[in-house]
This record gives C-alpha cells, structure tokens and sequence, in this order.
C-alpha cells in the first residue's frame, strides 16, 4: 500500500542543492511544482508510484518540462 504523503529528497536542477519537500501520493501519477528552498526557482515534479510502494521522481527545469 502506497502512504499518501511522503517526504522525498529532491535535487534542484538549477542549483543542485538537495532539500525535503512533502510529496502527495495520493492521485497517483501527477505532476506539480515545487520551488527550491535554497534558490527559489520553480522545479516541475513527475511523479510515479509504483504499487510496491517505491516512487520514480524526475526534478526538471521550469523550462524544460
């Protein structure tokens, strides 16, 4: 069983600072923005969870997306 929320390590693609941002498991599949905490820029989250509970993540550029 997936939990709802999880904290998840995140790399910022512009700085490269790694911070803790509060993931939503909760609609499966998504994509959301989430700013950095050290440089402010706009990162775009996909999100994908698998059934075992694991979670893929892939932090892009706002311009990249």
């Amino acid at each position: 069983m997936i939990e709802p929320l999880r904290e998840q390590a995140i790399e910022c693609p512009y700085c490269g600072s790694t911070f803790t941002a509060l993931i939503d498991l909760t609609e499966g599949s998504a994509t959301t923005i989430h700013d950095c905490e050290i440089c402010c820029q706009p990162i775009t989250l996909h999100l994908v969870p698998d059934p075992d509970g694991s979670v893929e993540l892939h932090a892009m550029r706002d311009d990249e997306a």
